[in-house]
């Protein structure tokens, strides 16, 4: 995984930072200075019973206005959870006093508030749109480990908003958003690199496309194993590309399934020389001796192809002989 290195972001005055609202209400915001730890574990306790009569829980029935009652009394005792989750609920009723709790989350240090506090004075038409206060928050959130506010983050490195553009950093930031399971980070990455990987060599594109692959964006990782399966002038890289292909229309990777296609693609890799993909092909003859005839591929094959074990002569030669070696050897490049 790359380190994710966050270049300085603001020189505002940290009183600024952190008064984003100056938004009065009848029902005042304890400071995390003024909560105990045994009151915070209360208040918490709370929030985890509103949780209950949201959803239902085992005996206890759904009950929308006691868990709300539940939430605010959280909030108000000083949960940071109940107040970024009333913050939030108050915001999307279009009632601009949940800002303050947000707000008052945030700074007593919960990252999904930052997060949400970010987003807000990017995006709320409650909040007035602060790019710079913003990033601030993003950042912070980052830090806690809140992958959407690490692809926000990235979004305005990418555009330059609020903060200086740079594109190596917004790399970074969707990468690490992406590491960390945020599937959409994938998108933004391959759209923003996808000129200029087009231009490495072969054998880093084929990383990049692995990498998307196995980080649950295949429909982006999926053009560049089409591309390298024609153009890659290693017989290595083409094998490669063209069994990964079979095994995305195996497990309905970003296309649909469909068996034929899955081995007409392997065998077009084990022609290549691919031994993960001669394996395969192995097996299939194993188990259906004329498993090849409806192949595209087929006719250019010697009579002595139609029986397993020459292509598990093959896969073994390339150093696979077995299913999980098979895997294993699919996914690295070389």
């Amino acid at each position: 995984m790359r380190s994710l290195f966050l270049l300085p972001i603001l020189s505002i005055g940290a009183a600024v930072l952190l008064s984003v609202s100056a938004h009065s209400s009848s029902s005042p915001v304890p400071t995390a200075e003024g909560v105990l730890e045994r009151d915070r574990a209360y208040a918490d306790s709370l929030y985890i019973e509103s949780l209950k009569y949201d959803h239902g829980f085992d005996s206890i029935a759904r009950d929308s206005v006691r868990a709300a009652q539940l939430l605010r009394e959280s909030a108000e005792a000083g949960s940071l959870k109940a107040q970024n989750l009333l913050g939030y609920n108050l915001i999307q009723e279009g009632d601009a006093d949940g800002l303050k709790w947000i707000e008052a989350a945030a700074m007593a240090g919960d990252p999904k508030a930052q997060g949400n506090l970010g987003y807000l004075l990017l995006n709320s038409p409650l909040v007035k749109n602060e790019p710079e206060k913003a990033a601030y928050w993003l950042e912070r959130a980052s830090a806690g480990g809140v992958a959407t506010a690490t692809s926000m983050l990235g979004d305005l490195f990418r555009d330059g908003h609020g903060v200086a553009r740079d594109s190596l950093q917004a790399e970074a930031l969707y990468t690490a958003a992406l590491d960390a399971g945020l599937s959409d980070a994938g998108y933004k990455l391959a759209d923003m690199m996808e000129r200029k990987w087009a231009t490495l060599p072969d054998s880093v594109q084929y990383e990049k496309g692995i990498y998307l692959y196995t980080h649950r964006v295949p429909d982006v990782a999926l053009p560049i194993f089409c591309r390298l399966s024609d153009e890659a002038e290693e017989g290595v890289i083409r094998g490669k590309s063209l069994a990964i292909l079979g095994d995305a229309y195996t497990r309905a990777m970003g296309v649909a399934y469909n068996h034929e296609q899955s081995l007409g693609y392997y065998l077009l890799a084990a022609i290549e020389g691919d031994p993960s993909a001669a394996f395969v092909i192995g097996e299939l003859l194993e188990i259906f001796p004329d498993g090849l005839e409806d192949l595209p591929g087929h006719r250019i094959l010697p009579p002595e192809a139609f029986v397993a074990d020459y292509w598990y002569d093959k896969a073994s030669s390339g150093g696979v002989n077995s299913a999980e070696e098979a895997t294993r050897r699919l996914f690295t490049i070389r």
